[in-house]
Order: structure tokens, then C-alpha cells, then sequence
């Protein structure tokens, strides 16, 4: 394109500008693979948290009763005198109860955070993410965040994660 300006130190009236094409695909793809990886982070975060809520309800050492008391596992036991606590039975079933709600609030967490590490590995199958790098590091903290004792690593990894990326500090996609 040519434009008329005046330019008084220019020999000619003309000058020439080039036209400037932004291409904003690069910048909508980008805004994609941040969704989707923001998306995994979360499923992997909420299947982690699904996980252990479950472990709170009933595990080998406690359990919540229907009117949200604790009781310890002991109960269950013969006492030092060799016989059962009045109303075992009743506790028993409680717990059994408590099991049994604690098992589907696990086996959604691993489902939703199946999901979320599937996701991974699909960026990291795609480029997206290196598997030597923030993809195999998300893969492991959202691994460990089922074994309970990596509940707590794995999402301070992922809330980390995320409040980097917020603020603009993302130091693997530099």
C-alpha cells in the first residue's frame, strides 16, 4: 500500500509501509493448551482431594458415625477384660456403612484423577508437554497424590503450579 504523507526531508511525496498481518491462531492455540492443561491440573487435584476425603470418612484407625462423631476402630476390638464393648454390633455396622460411602468417594477420585493424568499424557503425546520435564513432573506429583502420604506434596505442587501461572512466573513455558 502506498500512503501520502509529507515528509520534508524525503526526496519523494511516496512512501511505502508495509501492511502488518497479525496472526492471532499461535496466541488462540496457546489460550487452548492453557485450558486443557489447567483442566487436567484440576481433575488431578480433585481426584486427589475425592481420594482422601474418602480416607477421612473411614480408614483403619477411625471412622465418622451417621451423626458425625469419631470413633476409633478399637471399639470394634475385644477389650482388656476380653469381651466386647455394649452395642459392638451396632458400631460394627457403622463402620461397615462408613466403608462402604468412604469407597465411592475413592473410586470417583480415581476416576477424575485418572482423567486429569490422562489429559497429561495426552499433551505430553501430542508436544505439547515434555515427558523429561513439567509433563513427567506432573504425572508423579499426580501419581503420589493417591498414596496418602503424597496427598499433601501433590497439591501444594499443583496450587503452586497454578498461582505461578497466574501471576505470569510460568517458568516451564518460557
Amino acid at each position: 500500500m502506498i500512503y501520502r504523507s509529507f515528509d520534508p526531508f524525503s526526496p519523494s511525496p511516496d512512501t511505502v509501509l508495509p501492511e502488518l498481518i497479525v496472526d492471532t491462531k499461535p496466541k488462540e492455540q496457546e489460550a487452548k493448551n492453557d485450558l486443557l492443561s489447567n483442566t487436567g491440573n484440576t481433575l488431578t487435584v480433585g481426584g486427589v482431594i475425592y481420594s482422601e476425603f474418602g480416607n477421612t470418612i473411614a480408614n483403619k484407625n477411625f471412622w465418622i458415625d451417621a451423626k458425625g462423631n469419631y470413633k476409633s476402630t478399637d471399639l470394634l476390638n475385644k477389650q482388656a477384660d476380653g469381651k466386647y464393648v455394649r452395642g459392638v454390633q451396632g458400631y460394627r455396622n457403622g463402620y461397615n456403612s462408613a466403608l462402604k460411602a468412604a469407597s465411592k468417594y475413592q473410586a470417583a477420585g480415581k476416576v477424575v484423577g485418572g482423567l486429569g493424568i490422562g489429559i497429561t499424557v495426552w499433551e505430553i503425546g501430542s508436544g505439547q508437554k515434555n515427558l523429561i520435564g513439567e509433563g513427567g513432573l506432573d504425572l508423579i506429583m499426580g501419581s503420589i497424590g493417591f498414596t496418602g502420604w503424597g496427598a499433601p506434596i501433590s497439591l501444594i505442587y499443583f496450587g503452586g503450579k497454578y498461582i505461578l501461572q497466574e501471576t505470569n512466573n510460568d517458568f516451564w513455558n518460557k
